[in-house]
């Protein structure tokens, strides 16, 4: 196993020593300094892969020392640890790519864990990216003389690769790609994307820095590790990583521009998930607390209107009353939901098959679905796994996501709901899928859509999603959604499965 090489910077002995024992038992080699000059001391002794800085601290702060470290030792991966991590200084130097992630305090020892792991996954990714290209530059180089008798070979080292990997010329048009290309893109005819420019298969909102990419490219420059974003032909979302250099001539004149993509879409899921459970556990706090505040004077004032409207036979007054009460009660609704966002009950888990769960959702839904015209169509793999789960939490999940596709579909669409059984490395699961023809979420509102009170309905309270990602976090699962404007959303959920659960059928 790797042995990565930490340095840890703080000038607060106890919590270094902390800290080096948590990140210790990980097997990770563990160094320490207590200020800036320690710190750049430590760094030309060895190899640094990964240094986590306070930002507060005597003389150079964090992000100082950090962008010192950017300019001396670029591949040592770099995380500030900070209680402000909304100033513009911090803000600025996270754009700006000098801090690769921030911790914020006070510290959550497991969230410090993952942000680590995730680190050095990333450095290891960058390493293996810059030997990659580096071989492929090479051998492009050294074989172009060679080129008829080594065709053969290298076409079947390209076409077996599991990374996108393809020819642009010139002007960055595709001039060959190979089959993990037309697999991960999820191409039916090859031939079409053949003479476009690369810039056409990705989303708007990147082509303009893929079209500067290959023009700095055709200067001489390498690229590694640039994200970007598109739409297959299937109508799932992708992110890709991309890796793209020039290739030159025998005259060392750029004839053509070599790249390869990965693709990195489960790992940007997950990234996003362990922030937005971040953001969570932060409001579920705060909005408990706010939650508690007002529901003990709302009682005076709902007894009070009671009381008021006994007393008082106007009519005019009777209806002013009314229209009060009925405005208390739904003030009191919205905390009741807020106070199940911040504080969820505890599932009581049985061991259930999901496929039942999912017939039974169907047949009380049955009215709903008639009311708008909406047809519905399962697909319900046989044989799946049984779990622990709350039947009643579950069911709660499910109406609320198929009430969203209903109120998104105008008349006469159609949902599709589905399960199926996943396995990714050594992790499985079983996973159920929701489709729906509706007017779809707009890209600038998807990132919002689980955070608290955020609604796109004029009435909505903004905690149903919240509510549902609760849920589900209880239930060891996660909850993923893609969505095209005019075409349509897919909710994905992901229960993930304990060993003895892989034998309950």
């Amino acid at each position: 196993m790797k042995k990565y090489n930490i340095l840890l910077v703080d000038d607060e002995p106890e919590l270094l020593e902390m800290i080096s024992f948590m990140l210790e038992e990980r097997g990770y080699n563990i160094s320490t300094a207590i200020n800036a000059e320690d710190a750049l001391e430590s760094m030309k002794e060895r190899r640094i892969d990964l240094i986590m800085s306070d930002q507060r601290m005597p003389g150079i702060l964090g992000i100082d020392l950090l962008k010192i470290i950017k300019s001396k030792y670029p591949d040592t991966i770099r995380i500030l640890v900070t209680g402000y991590p909304e100033t513009k200084i911090v803000m600025d130097a996270v754009n700006e790519g000098e801090v690769y992630k921030i911790i914020t305090k006070p510290i959550n020892i497991e969230h410090m864990k993952i942000v680590v792991m995730r680190a050095l996954e990333h450095y290891d990714s960058i390493q293996e990216n810059k030997r990659l290209m580096k071989e492929l530059e090479d051998k492009v180089i050294s074989r172009t003389k060679e080129l008829k008798q080594s065709e053969e070979l290298y076409r079947v080292l390209v076409e077996n690769a599991k990374e996108c990997i393809y020819l642009l010329d010139f002007k960055g048009r595709f001039k060959h790609i190979n089959r993990g290309s037309v697999e991960l893109n999820e191409l039916s005819d090859p031939g079409k994307i053949l003479g476009k420019h690369f810039s056409e298969i990705v989303e708007k909102e990147y082509k303009k820095e893929i079209k500067s990419i290959i023009e700095n490219c055709k200067k001489g420059e390498s690229f590694l590790n640039q994200e970007y974003r598109s739409v297959t032909e299937n109508g799932n979302v992708k992110w890709w990583e991309l890796n793209l250099v020039p290739v030159k001539n025998e005259n060392k004149k750029i004839v053509n521009l070599l790249g390869v993509s990965r693709d990195i879409t489960e790992r940007k899921k997950y990234q996003q998930q362990v922030a937005r459970i971040d953001r969570l556990a932060s409001l579920g706090t705060l909005s408990a607390g706010i939650a508690h505040e007002i529901r003990n004077p709302l009682s005076f004032v709902k007894i009070n209107l009671q009381k008021l409207s006994r007393s008082y036979k106007g009519k005019d007054l009777k209806k002013s009353f009314k229209d009060s009460l009925d405005s208390v009660n739904t003030i009191e609704n919205i905390i009741e939901d807020t106070l199940q966002f911040a504080k969820p009950a505890e599932p009581k888990l049985s061991k259930e098959n999901i496929n039942s769960v999912i017939k039974s959702l169907l047949l009380l839904m049955k009215l709903e679905f008639k009311k708008k015209n909406i047809s519905v169509e399962k697909i319900l793999e046989e044989d799946l796994p049984r779990f622990d789960m709350d039947t009643k939490q579950i069911t709660q999940v499910f109406i609320n996501l198929m009430n969203n596709a209903i109120q998104a579909i105008s008349a006469d669409g159609k949902i599709v709901i589905r399960s199926h059984f996943k396995k990714n490395d050594w992790k499985s699961y079983v996973c159920v899928d929701i489709l729906d023809t509706g007017s779809g979420i707009p890209k600038s509102k998807i990132k919002y859509i689980f955070d608290p009170f955020f609604t796109l309905k004029p009435k909505g309270t903004g905690l149903g999603l919240s509510i549902v990602q609760n849920i589900l976090k209880k239930h060891n699962a996660d909850i993923f959604i893609e969505s095209i404007i005019n075409k349509g959303t897919k909710v994905s959920i992901e229960f993930l499965l304990k060993k003895e659960e892989l034998n309950e059928i």
